[in-house]
């Protein structure tokens, strides 16, 4: 509901306060307490979006969600099993997971798609790129008004195939690594070490449809 993970965490904190302010007497009379938790959260996010929109009308370009990593990728020294994810409960948790459009999530072929992308992205193939976008394809770019991208949605393969080829010609030692965004495939790209842009993309029939690119430096905090 809010797009940002430090406001949720914020919101599920206050719920319980306001949980556990409550009298013991007035506790017992609430039959399940889960379902009282969940409505007063859902309430108090809604008061915060009032807010939150009037801080997105101000917001310079277009706004997106916050891009959420993968822990167990990062983590080098846990025992990951073959999927990559340490424990079973967190690929339950990955298969409920909904993408930056929130969107049923569907990882099949996503990975060989996005892997292509990347190698014709570090070749500078348009060819290969636009092969790869669907002609009506839409990228949208966050860049918070914080870093220099596009304000508006670049619309169509062949647009989009030569933005990506003009960002690498303008950013030499760009490096491009293959992460989970948002539970499904993405990219990372990053330069002296740096993470500079999250992507995600959304892909039906083998094509890219939607790319999301954060770009906003606040947004990309839990990818350094």
């Amino acid at each position: 509901m809010l797009g940002s993970v430090s406001e949720a965490e914020d919101v599920v904190q206050d719920a319980y306060a306001r949980w556990y302010a409550l009298p013991r007497s007035r506790q017992e009379e609430i039959l399940s307490p889960g379902a009282w938790l969940t409505t007063v959260t859902s309430r108090i996010c809604l008061d915060l979006l009032g807010s939150a929109w009037a801080r997105r009308e101000r917001y310079v370009g277009a706004w997106l969600p916050e891009p959420l990593p993968d822990r167990t990728e990062w983590d080098h020294a846990g025992g990951a099993g073959p999927t990559g994810l340490a424990d079973p409960a967190d690929q339950i948790v990955l298969d409920e997971r909904v993408n930056v459009a929130r969107g049923p999530v569907t990882v099949t072929g996503r990975a060989d798609v996005v892997r292509h992308v990347k190698e014709a992205w570090e070749s500078k193939d348009i060819a290969a790129l636009v092969g790869l976008l669907d002609p009506a394809a839409v990228m949208t770019a966050d860049g918070g008004g914080m870093v220099g991208t596009v304000l508006r949605p670049v619309e169509g393969g062949a647009r989009i195939a030569q933005y990506m080829v003009a960002i690498a010609d303008k950013a030499p030692g760009l490096e491009l690594l293959e992460r989970s965004v948002n539970g499904v495939p993405g990219l990372v790209a990053q330069r002296a070490g740096v993470v500079m842009t999250v992507a995600s993309f959304d892909v039906s029939d083998g094509c890219v449809t939607r790319i999301w690119a954060v770009r906003n430096p606040e947004k990309l905090r839990p990818w350094a």
